[in-house]
């Protein structure tokens, strides 16, 4: 029952603090200009490219996406995001190189494979990349042909992310998605032929018509893929949010208690295959460099998720996009139109942001170290930011229901996550947030 009354709770993925719920049009185009101009020699930098196109519409979709009626719209786009890429990179007056670039959407190969491999050359002709950057794709298996594949291993394309979902056909049915496992086969032999073998696979829990037999089938037949990382994800039902999920059965979605139950079971399988839990979503394999960064304490959690980009700076190129800086975050405008419409005005299409206070960045940083170590010493974390401390104290009686629950446990200042409570990292996290309101509906369930 505890587990049930935290899950229900809806919390934020904490993927940055403040939470772009927190953005707004107070924060725009001339922060931006700021920040990059502060971009120091010495900083690495991160890309992320959205494409917001899709072949057809999932109906759980949480992204922003669209299906354009002609492919003209995706040249334009793609047009207006060399545009912005040429903005930006000309703010910029030095960096020390571009570790990680990752390409999202929608679908980003949705685009033919010239205008991708366009794309990648126009990045790379802006950008100084370091030789060990890490290129990475977001593919649909169902619409990846030879031609986009061979375009994705000469754009130096090295990580493959799988959106699987759930491998079972009726479950597909129910969300608009159906991909066979044959599919998906033909996909990993398509880019493993061409030397693109690190392969991560999303899965999700809490769709309609899954049971616990479904999703461990599901499980296993990812792990017989043997990709190196598997991130689960908690089903979002938000249909006054996202109108297309007003097409879900909702007769059909699973309660909280069996939620948890699909949880349980994705996670028995991964684990007993030998897949290491990353954090409170994600897994990978033992030698991952994801598994790695978790076990030296290097650990990332960005817009992606858990990651070890090392990158001081992430910059987001393409509508809805968010980049990320020392002192705040940007947000490009969502709506293609209006995005488009501020580079054709020759400025940069920021829509909303925040700007980060000390205090900001001091629980940012708790909030980081507990949702990549479960742990964090409030002591030791005030210090190194030099300030008293007493600056984190508002927390430590919003723990104490969770303490009692079993979910932490507290030795002075040091907090740290029991086993249960590694599970509900989101609750725990939300008790040093100090900008988000309980029951906000801004927010997806814990689990």
């Amino acid at each position: 029952m505890i587990a049930q009354t935290y899950a229900a709770a809806t919390t934020p993925r904490y993927t940055s603090y403040p939470t772009a719920a927190e953005f707004h049009d107070g924060v725009g185009a001339e922060d931006a200009e700021r920040w990059l101009a502060a971009i120091a020699p010495d900083e690495t930098l991160s890309l992320y490219i959205h494409i917001p196109f899709c072949q057809s519409l999932c109906w759980y979709c949480g992204c922003h996406t669209s299906v354009p009626n002609s492919y003209v719209r995706a040249e334009a786009y793609l047009a207006r995001l060399m545009e912005e890429i040429d903005q930006v990179a000309g703010r910029i007056a030095h960096h020390d190189g571009v570790v990680h670039c990752h390409f999202g959407g929608g679908t980003p190969t949705y685009l033919s494979a010239d205008d991708f491999r366009l794309l990648a050359s126009h990045l790379r002709r802006r950008f100084s990349f370091r030789r060990d950057a890490e290129f990475a794709v977001e593919i649909d298996p169902r619409t990846l042909d030879d031609e986009r594949a061979e375009a994705l291993a000469d754009a130096g394309v090295g990580r493959a992310s799988l959106g699987i979902q759930d491998f079972d056909p009726e479950v597909q049915r129910l969300i608009k998605r159906v991909q066979s496992v044959d599919a998906v086969e033909a996909t990993i032999k398509r880019l493993s032929k061409l030397g693109i073998n690190r392969l991560s696979f999303d899965l999700i829990y809490g769709l309609p018509g899954q049971t616990v037999g479904t999703v461990s089938a599901s499980a296993r037949q990812a792990i017989a893929f043997d990709p190196d990382r598997i991130a689960v994800f908690g089903y979002a039902h938000v249909p006054w949010f996202k109108k297309h999920q007003r097409a879900i059965d909702e007769s059909r979605l699973p309660d909280m208690a069996d939620r948890l139950m699909l949880r349980q079971a994705i996670d028995a399988e991964l684990v007993s295959a030998g897949y290491c839990r990353i954090g409170f979503d994600h897994y990978a394999k033992a030698d991952d460099p994801l598994s790695c960064a978790a076990a030296s304490g290097q650990l990332q959690r960005n817009f992606q998720g858990y990651s070890d980009d090392p990158a001081d700076v992430l910059l987001g190129f393409g509508a809805s996009a968010i980049s990320s800086f020392a002192d705040g975050y940007v947000q490009n405008a969502s709506d293609v139109g209006a995005w488009r419409r501020a580079l054709r005005d020759g400025h940069l299409p920021v829509a909303r942001g925040v700007c980060l206070t000390a205090q900001d960045k001091l629980r940012a940083a708790a909030i980081q170290r507990l949702m990549c170590n479960f742990t964090v010493d409030l002591d030791v974390l005030c210090r190194d930011h030099d300030v008293t401390e007493d600056s984190l104290d508002d927390a430590m009686p919003r723990l104490a229901p969770l303490e009692r629950d079993g979910l932490v446990t507290i030795a002075g200042r040091c907090i740290e996550a029991t086993e249960m409570g590694r599970n509900f990292i989101r609750n725990i996290a939300f008790c040093l947030d100090a900008r988000s309101k309980p029951g906000a509906e801004r927010h997806s369930r814990s689990a």
